[in-house]
């Protein structure tokens, strides 16, 4: 059968505490949950505009990973990569070249994932020229983001509300 668990969580995070209780949840239910509770969720006002001068604005949805969850982030992508080095060893021929490889960029892959301090999960941008939605697709959030219009076709270029 499936892992059920009873938990209750406090996590304290920017705005506070915040808790949870799972009834008898299975437990990829409940990492989820306390993956969730242990980001910090932050909702952006953006305006967009066109190089025609047309404005809106938008939210975007960015999660912040503090020092903790980026060392942590960067630890498991460690692992993920030599790992996969490690298979590398059984390819006849091949490892002589891969798994060279696999050690060089190990650390500059880690290095890379460590980086992101935020990571935008959604989007909810309207075009400011045909009112179609922006799909938002560069994934950490450094201003000014430009993102195309699937609609229309013109560029936009995504800043903070001030």
């Amino acid at each position: 059968g499936v892992l059920k668990v009873l938990v209750e969580i406090g996590v304290q995070n920017r705005r506070g505490t915040c808790w949870a209780h799972c009834a008898t949840y299975d437990i990829t239910t409940v990492s989820t949950l306390v993956i969730t509770m242990l980001e910090s969720k932050t909702h952006t006002r953006v305006v967009t505009a066109t190089s025609s001068g047309e404005h809106t604005t938008g939210e975007l949805i960015a999660v912040e990973f503090g020092t903790r969850e980026r060392s942590k982030r960067a630890m498991l992508t460690a692992l993920k990569c030599l790992g996969c080095t490690l298979v590398c060893l059984f390819i006849p021929g091949a490892h002589f070249i891969l798994v060279p490889l696999g050690l060089l960029l190990t650390p500059v892959v880690t290095f890379f994932v460590w980086r992101v301090r935020t990571k935008i999960l959604s989007a909810k941008i309207a075009c400011p020229k045909c009112g179609g939605t922006v799909q938002v697709l560069t994934m950490q959030e450094r201003y000014p983001l430009y993102e195309t219009c699937s609609s229309c076709h013109r560029e936009i270029a995504i800043t903070v509300a001030h």
